[in-house]
């Protein structure tokens, strides 16, 4: 008979180290979800708010669920967009905040902006923007 030698890990305070997170890693508990934006295949966007140590962040959560093919590429997908935007630091773009993939679903953190996507913006102020202000957005 097999009898596991019960006993003999190492604690923490022993030699054996937890593996931390990286910066732009969060737990399900460093944010909180809130209504949804909008849904289209296995993704969904949700406004979320962000737990820092020092303040709370407004954010975007973009949600992907499920475990199909197309999940998976989707996920691909965002975690090569998040590899580049981590690097970029610059007021007319995007902030990235991190992702959290320790559990499902895989939640990616970005800037939330209220406003609502360009696109959408410019054809509601449609004729309200002066010109240069126009301009300081193409820049």
């Amino acid at each position: 008979m097999y009898i596991p030698d019960v006993g003999n890990e190492k604690t923490p305070s022993e030699g054996c180290r937890p593996i931390g997170l990286a910066a732009w890693e969060f737990r399900t508990n460093d944010f909180l979800l809130g209504e949804s934006i909008g849904k289209v295949g296995c993704i969904e966007v949700r406004k979320g708010l962000l737990q820092k140590s020092s303040h709370n962040v407004d954010t975007s959560v973009t949600l992907v669920t499920g475990r199909s093919a197309e999940a998976k590429v989707t996920v691909q997908e965002l975690m090569r967009q998040c590899r580049m935007m981590r690097e970029l630091h610059h007021p007319c773009v995007l902030k990235f905040y991190g992702a959290c993939l320790i559990s499902q679903p895989c939640c990616f953190l970005m800037e939330h902006i209220a406003e609502g996507p360009l696109d959408e913006f410019l054809s509601k102020s449609h004729g309200t923007l002066k010109r240069d202000e126009l301009l300081q957005m193409v820049m």
